[in-house]
This record gives structure tokens, sequence and C-alpha cells, in this order.
């Protein structure tokens, strides 16, 4: 808790009064996908991201009358050298069956494609 949001909270308090004489400040605070959906294991760590996701809410609408907007940015599981993603049974799992899993959990119901934009024709509409 200390590390993944009381230090995002205090940090903003401090910043606050140097964003509010700024008059246009922002504030990205990095969450993650644990804190919007249920993942397999980290339970701690999605509880601390999804409070990260209600702080940035609260503040939003708190500072938005001193010009100050607040935000929020969730990424998926990012892989590097040292890193290695275990499915659900423990098996280390090669770069295609990750790439696989994204596309399938970008098509599920937790994360509906974004809804067609009025001003744009849909592709089936243009010509």
């Amino acid at each position: 808790m200390a590390t993944n949001l009381e230090s995002a909270y205090h940090l903003c308090q401090l910043a606050h009064p140097l964003l509010w004489a700024s008059s246009a400040g922002s504030v990205v605070l990095v969450s993650s996908v644990a804190g919007i959906v249920a993942v397999h294991g980290g339970s701690i760590y999605a509880m601390t991201k999804g409070a990260m996701n209600q702080l940035a809410k609260n503040l939003a609408c708190e500072w938005a009358k001193d010009g100050i907007r607040v935000n929020t940015v969730a990424p998926w599981f990012c892989r590097g050298r040292s890193t290695w993603r275990a499915s659900c049974d423990g098996r280390r799992s090669g770069a295609s069956a990750s790439r696989r899993r994204s596309r399938r959990w970008w098509r599920s119901s937790a994360c509906p494609a974004p809804p067609t934009s009025p001003a744009r024709p849909s592709p089936s509409t243009a010509a």
C-alpha cells in the first residue's frame, strides 16, 4: 500500500500548489489492467491499482476547479528480456502464446471495442 498507493497520493498532495500555480497542470498516474479486471494472482497489487484508479477519479473532480487534470493509464503486461509470463497452469509461455492471450483479453467483454464515432462513417458504410 505504501509503495503503490500512498506514495502517489503524497506526491500529488505535494505537487498540488505547483500545479495550481501553473493554472494548467496535469497528473498522470500509472495503474495497471489488474486494477480494472480480475487477473490470476496478485490480489494485493490489484487492490492498490484499483485504489489508484479511484484516487485519480476523486482528484480529477476535486482539482478540476483549479484547472488541474488528473488521469490514469493502465498498461497490460510488458515483456522485457528478464521477464516471462506464466500461464495459469504454471508453464512458461512463449511470445506467441502471450500475444494470443493479449488478443483474447482485448476482445473480451471486460474491454469492449470503442463505439464508432458519429462524425466518421463506419467501415461498412464507407464507399
